[in-house]
């Protein structure tokens, strides 16, 4: 036809397809914030697999420092100036808490199973 477009299947402009690459769940939105670098042509497959592993690396940590500030905002208060907090029962949820605080201090009956062999692995890896 003259008017309009001849759509090619298999094309590379389905990002259900190429956003599933080996797994990676490149999304769109990180594509078009990213797509300067995927598309530098001066990139080697090789280049553009580790470029794009970085990326979703860094997406994964950011996600995963939201979570924790988020998690520790709804569940500790900081007292004053100093770095000590207070939290509910869910603050001291072994391994989450070690992301967020140094040592716990319970002062109920109830305690998180596992508890003890999570200080013991935290204890190991500072020795």
């Amino acid at each position: 036809t003259s008017f309009g477009y001849y759509y090619t299947p298999g094309a590379a402009d389905d990002d259900s397809e190429w956003g599933r690459i080996r797994g990676r769940n490149l999304t769109t939105d990180l594509f078009w914030s990213n797509y300067e670098q995927l598309l530098d042509p001066h990139l080697t497959d090789n280049d553009t697999d580790a470029l794009i592993d970085t990326i979703m690396q860094r997406e994964k940590d950011n996600h995963l420092s939201c979570v924790q500030s988020n998690y520790l905002m709804q569940n500790a208060d900081k007292i004053g100036d100093i770095d000590l907090w207070i939290g509910s029962f869910e603050a001291a949820q072994p391994p989450i808490c070690w992301e967020n605080f140094d040592a716990v201090l319970n002062i109920t009956d109830t305690e998180y199973p596992g508890m003890h062999d999570s200080i013991k692995d935290q204890q190991e890896q500072f020795q």
